[in-house]
């Protein structure tokens, strides 16, 4: 186990310490909006026609983000949609405020 230690990198604590951190702020940016809104954050290769269609189906389009693949809806299905990457809070996916 000691050897193991030995061989990482000397910044592999800082990175590590960088990775639990992000995936702590990504856990309590899935927190729902009041009133239910949320972000979708699509792959950004997908035509905007692929994502409002995806978008739609998975609740009622509000409005759209600050890129091509973020689209904030209120959600009538519950869970992760199809094709989304993330699920997030508007506030915290850069939409602004919530209505």
């Amino acid at each position: 186990m000691l050897s193991i230690l030995r061989r990482l990198p000397p910044y592999a604590p800082a990175l590590m310490l960088l990775v639990a951190l992000t995936m702590a702020t990504l856990a309590r940016a899935r927190v729902s909006a009041p009133g239910g809104e949320v972000a979708l954050v699509f792959p950004p290769w997908w035509s905007q026609a692929q994502v409002m269609s995806e978008a739609a189906a998975e609740g009622q389009v509000i409005r759209l983000g600050p890129w091509r693949s973020v689209v904030v809806i209120r959600p009538t299905t519950d869970g992760q949609p199809g094709g989304a990457w993330l699920r997030l809070n508007p506030i915290m996916a850069g939409c602004g405020d919530v209505a």
